[in-house]
């Protein structure tokens, strides 16, 4: 019986590579220690105790120690070591309505004073998320 556990294990292994969420890695995990309980010659019941614990035991871990960075409030667009545009400084020369157009790389962009700020400075700005083609900018 104890194969059926590993070959379970080997099955769960192959799809977490292909698709790459750690769940199931962690029911991998799961099925292996129920195949050494089984290794063991303890009963099935004991070999379902030791896979459920496992399991539910690194999920826990995996969610205590903040691997999962869930509740993040930065988005793809507003992330520095996701798009390397956030954090360069641009030069605003009018607003009209808080919306410009800017110089950045080479081109023509239409920009946007962030929510939070209330006063069109003209200036030196950062660019601190893009949405579409249009950047929004914070003053420097």
């Amino acid at each position: 019986m104890m194969w059926v556990w590993f070959v379970l294990a080997g099955i769960c292994l192959s799809l977490e590579l292909m698709l790459g969420s750690f769940y199931l890695l962690f029911l991998t995990v799961g099925l292996l220690v129920g195949g050494i309980v089984a290794w063991i010659d303890m009963s099935i019941y004991w070999q379902l105790f030791a896979f459920a614990l496992t399991a539910i035991l690194c999920v826990y871990v995996f969610k205590l120690f903040g691997i999962s960075k869930h509740g993040s409030t930065k988005t793809a667009t507003s992330d520095v070591n996701v798009n390397l545009d956030i954090g360069a400084t641009v030069e605003v020369t009018q607003w009209s309505h808080r919306q410009t157009t800017v110089h950045y790389r080479g081109a023509q962009w239409k920009a946007m004073l962030e929510d939070s700020i209330t006063a069109e400075v003209i200036g030196q700005h950062t660019i601190v998320d893009i949405q579409g083609s249009m950047l929004i900018l914070s003053p420097k």
